[in-house]
């Protein structure tokens, strides 16, 4: 018996005072005790949570399988995409790059085409310009550049995430999704 009661030795409970009177509630199991003060309220909820791990123990449960803890939350669905599909969405994506550096490439060479046609050398001429005018930055304003180039980065990363490793159609996308969930225990 000591064995099987070390599993359910740690809980989780949460501690709530509301109208001058203190709530223990263990989510878990919906287990809940209360009392005028924190002490009183705490040996009632140890009492009852004995109880109730002699009865569940009583009943033949044993280890981590408390009755409370085996409802889910809804049915999974496991789907896999196959080759084809993958090689679709791998082709989307290349071609939605390819349009986003293409617009980016066409924009900067319409504000930096003079009114004929612009070459090579002059995309080569004006990023030697930008970066000399980035060395002969002061150093607070290069600091200042730095942070700015790294508050980007650090906006875009969760976008650029997504887009890298989009979730599989049977992934839940919403936290909505695992919040009816029941807590593991010890945690």
């Amino acid at each position: 018996m000591p064995e099987e009661r070390s599993s359910y030795s740690l809980a989780t409970a949460v501690l709530v005072e509301q109208g001058g009177r203190f709530y223990f509630y263990q989510p878990g199991i919906a287990l809940i005790a209360s009392g005028d003060s924190l002490a009183n309220a705490y040996q009632k909820f140890v009492g009852q949570r004995r109880d109730f791990i002699e009865e569940i123990e009583r009943f033949g449960f044993v280890g981590n399988r408390a009755p409370a803890a085996q409802y889910s939350a809804g049915p999974v669905v496991e789907t896999h995409r196959g080759i084809a599909s993958e090689l679709g969405l791998f082709v989307a994506k290349c071609f939605i790059a390819l349009l986003l550096v293409g617009g980016l490439l066409a924009a900067a060479v319409a504000s930096l085409a003079p009114q004929g046609g612009i070459t090579f050398a002059d995309v080569a001429n004006k990023a030697g310009e930008i970066a000399k005018d980035v060395q002969s930055l002061p150093p607070d304003r290069k600091e200042a550049l730095r942070q700015s180039v790294g508050a980007i980065s650090r906006e875009l990363a969760p976008a650029i995430d997504a887009w890298r490793n989009p979730p599989s159609p049977g992934e839940p996308n919403s936290p909505s999704a695992t919040s009816g969930a029941p807590a593991k225990p010890g945690r």
